[in-house]
């Protein structure tokens, strides 16, 4: 078994752990992170708020909300236009939270934010969020940011994310539920 590296978001210490994954029972890791991504969606506009300062955000897409009818439309003008290809329709339709909002230092200009969510951010999230981001911002012609929002990084897929321009935002321990004692720290004796 190969050896990752976690950062405790507490106090940012590092912690190694196998493969950088709680060792859980399949079941209660798939309900903790179920759990974790439901927590997730519904604090996503105040967690964007804090990591990122983009404020008055309206959520046109998340797990609990598909996209909405109007912000289709405008992706499949897009479509039509020629702006974006059907199967860039397809990518955005995939985006796991797509937010507008504005900078709280220049409210005049609006931003997109493209969320990919996964509790243990990889390679294959913070590339995700780059290319759709991309895509949604060529489509909808305003302004997008790729972010990745996950309980653990591992510092070399942080610096991934930053060479690509990728935000990231690692949640704080408290939007895990309170029967789970799962921590980088008092799991793997850091």
């Amino acid at each position: 078994m190969t050896t990752g590296t976690t950062v405790n978001d507490a106090d940012d210490a590092i912690c190694e752990t196998p493969d950088a994954q709680p060792e859980l029972p399949n079941r209660a890791y798939t309900t903790v992170t179920l759990i974790w991504e439901e927590r997730v969606h519904y604090d996503i506009v105040s967690l964007v708020g804090k990591e990122l300062g983009i404020y008055r955000c309206r959520v046109l897409s998340s797990l609990r909300n598909p996209l909405d009818p109007a912000t289709l439309d405008i992706i499949e003008e897009a479509e039509d236009e020629g702006r974006i290809s059907i199967e860039q329709v397809m990518q955005v339709t995939l985006i796991d939270i797509i937010l507008l909002g504005v900078f709280r230092e220049d409210r005049a200009t609006r931003v997109g934010v493209a969320i990919e969510v996964s509790r243990f951010i990889d390679d294959s999230d913070i590339a995700k969020a780059r290319e759709r981001a991309d895509i949604l911002s060529a489509a909808v012609q305003t302004p997008t940011i790729a972010a990745v929002v996950g309980g653990f990084i591992q510092p070399h897929q942080q610096r991934l994310a930053e060479r690509i321009g990728v935000r990231t935002i690692i949640t704080p321990e408290d939007l895990m539920p309170s029967w789970v004692n799962y921590s980088a720290e008092s799991n793997h004796n850091c």
